[in-house]
């Protein structure tokens, strides 16, 4: 999209028309966000899956290993026929990290990450602005 785009800014900017340029891949920039993040079922599962509890302890309330969160995911995931695209934990980990540091899930959920040993991740999640289960009491 990049190569496109500096086409058309060049052409746009010689028919003096540089700011309707800008201004169309500015909307298309936001529409294709906003599709990728409506369309990401690692999204849709992730709040199906913090709907639920395990053990008589809510989701939201677990910290869960990349390992757990994966096999409890793609199983939630095959449950409600979901097209789960996500092979392995440290996939579903880099997704996730993607997913933060995008931005893209903000709205929806957040995300704490707590290191294990080296460079694994334990992670919990909350819906956005409501705390955890534990720290409501």
């Amino acid at each position: 999209m990049g190569d496109f785009y500096a086409l058309a800014l060049r052409i746009g900017i010689a028919m003096g028309r540089e700011a309707d340029i800008q201004g169309i891949f500015e909307r298309l920039q936001g529409v294709q966000h906003q599709f990728a993040t409506e369309e990401d079922v690692v999204i849709q599962t992730i709040l199906d899956w913090m709907a639920l509890s395990k053990d008589g302890q809510p989701n939201t309330a677990r910290w869960v290993s990349p390992g757990d969160i994966f096999r409890e995911l793609g199983e939630l995931a095959e449950r409600q026929g979901y097209k789960w695209i996500i092979t392995t934990p440290s996939t579903l980990g880099a997704h996730i990290k993607e997913l933060i540091a995008s931005g893209a899930m903000a709205d929806k959920f957040t995300v704490e990450r707590v290191g294990r040993h080296g460079s694994r991740h334990d992670y919990r999640f909350s819906l956005a602005g409501q705390p955890n289960s534990d720290t409501m009491l």
